[in-house]
């Protein structure tokens, strides 16, 4: 699989609700792999990803390509010229 072949097909887009399964799942796997466990009590936002991070006025975004979930990415607002990158994960 060619670079420009993976642009082409790579969608860029606000989580919904129908993709927090499939990112939690991302999301969880990524954090197994670094920390050998996962400790749901760490990890309140993602019970509710589109709460927590898009009604609040947050991004979170996910990348989709041949209509799989396989990156992540969140920026938290943190004062009226910071934000904070949240979230990056990329499946392997």
């Amino acid at each position: 699989m060619d670079n420009v072949n993976i642009l082409n097909n790579l969608q860029i887009l606000q989580i919904k609700k129908n993709h927090e399964n499939e990112v939690r799942k991302l999301i969880f796997e990524g954090l197994s792999e670094r920390f050998g466990f996962i400790d749901d009590s760490l990890n309140p936002d993602l019970n509710n990803i589109v709460e927590f991070y898009i009604e609040k006025g947050d991004i979170f975004i996910v990348g989709r390509y041949n209509e799989k979930i396989i990156c992540t990415g969140a920026i938290i607002k943190e004062n009226d010229h910071t934000g904070r990158i949240v979230r990056m994960y990329v499946k392997k």
